[in-house]
């Protein structure tokens, strides 16, 4: 007979199994610590140690090196001050300054204490030429418009260079009518009138007659072009210019009803703008054929770039032209007078000479000393 054998359940047969089994030993070191039947780790992972060392410092060459420590200089000397370097109180630059004032001083001063002539005047101006031309062409008692339109800073240019031109008016009897569209210009009117009375007395409202001031700039100005009486009726003295019902115009303006019945317009001017801006506007009137007026511009010498293309061109909106001091000075010799420009030509022409020779031994000294200073350094290395 077969003996049976006694029934096991499944959990008393696992139980066996796990007791045949040999012990585990259990963890001492690392997160498992005191447990058994885990997966041993690796010794070098579980092993607690002390972190590696390592230098911060980087692998750099020599060179790198220097620059490093040259940033860095920089980087220290940057928040320091700097002491100013000490200038001496004369300069050779203080020296060469000073000697070129003091020549130049000499040479006008030496012009204007010795009175005789010593630079002729200008032979020939063919802007003054034909100003004298049209002059001498013009009736007596003619009626001149006369335009002040320039600053006081540029007065002793200007009124050296239209004194002449005034004068010889003045000889032909002739009459101004005064206008201005700057406010300094009436003012600079009345001064000007005064400083030629020296040769000729003009009384005020017999021989000229003072408008004043156009305001309104352009749109002043082409409403005196188109009615003189209806935009300026009284003097700056405030008498009635114009023919009224209770009195006869003033002799200036007499027979002058429209802008173009005025023999010559004069413009003194100094500033572009203002001369593009009268002959632009009288340009329709004085390019006309049937007119006899003519328009004449007294310009300071830094404006002839701006102005003289409106003399050379055709039709020719600007009949004469004098500009500057060299005009003027030729204008004084056309009709022979001792002028103010002659008075002021000697030093001008001399401080110019003077200016433009210093000039060339500057250039010169300037080209000359780096080749003697190559020279004596080549002989200092042969020897």
């Amino acid at each position: 007979q077969e003996i049976e054998e006694p029934f096991e359940s499944p959990v008393e047969q696992l139980r066996q199994e796990e007791n045949q089994k040999t012990p585990s030993s259990l963890e001492s070191a690392g997160p498992l610590a005191g447990l058994s039947g885990v997966l041993s780790a690796e010794p070098g992972v579980a092993r607690i140690r002390k972190p590696g060392v390592y230098s911060t410092k980087i692998r750099v060459t020599e060179s790198q090196q220097e620059h490093v420590e040259l940033l860095q200089s920089l980087l220290e000397d940057e928040g320091k001050p700097q002491p100013l370097p000490k200038k001496s109180p004369i300069s050779q630059q203080h020296i060469l300054r000073w000697g070129i004032a003091i020549v130049l001083l000499l040479a006008i001063f030496w012009s204007i204490l010795f009175s005789e002539e010593q630079l002729a005047l200008p032979i020939y101006d063919e802007g003054s030429s034909e100003v004298n031309r049209l002059i001498n062409q013009m009736p007596e008692n003619a009626r001149v418009l006369v335009g002040f339109d320039y600053e006081p800073g540029l007065a002793d240019e200007l009124d050296a260079t239209a004194l002449p031109v005034f004068n010889h008016l003045m000889n032909q009897g002739a009459l101004f009518t005064f206008i201005s569209t700057s406010p300094n210009g009436p003012i600079l009117a009345e001064r000007f009138i005064q400083a030629s009375k020296i040769e000729n007395e003009y009384i005020n409202g017999l021989d000229y007659a003072n408008l004043g001031y156009i305001p309104g700039g352009a749109a002043g100005l082409i409403s005196f072009i188109e009615n003189p009486p209806g935009t300026t009726p009284y003097s700056i003295e405030g008498l009635a210019v114009w023919e009224t019902e209770t009195g006869e115009p003033l002799p200036p303006v007499v027979g002058i009803n429209q802008i173009t019945d005025y023999e010559m317009i004069i413009l003194l001017v100094d500033d572009p703008d203002l001369a593009r801006i009268w002959i632009e506007q009288l340009s329709p009137y004085i390019t006309n054929p049937q007119t006899l007026a003519s328009l004449v511009l007294i310009t300071s010498a830094q404006l002839e770039p701006v102005v003289r293309p409106y003399y050379e061109s055709i039709p020719q909106p600007v009949n004469g032209l004098v500009v500057g001091l060299r005009g003027g000075a030729a204008y004084s010799r056309l009709i022979g007078g001792d002028q103010l420009p002659g008075k002021f030509w000697d030093a001008f022409g001399m401080g110019t000479f003077v200016a433009a020779l210093l000039i060339l031994v500057g250039g010169l000294a300037y080209w000359v000393a780096p080749e003697l200073s190559r020279t004596v350094r080549g002989q200092e290395k042969v020897d």
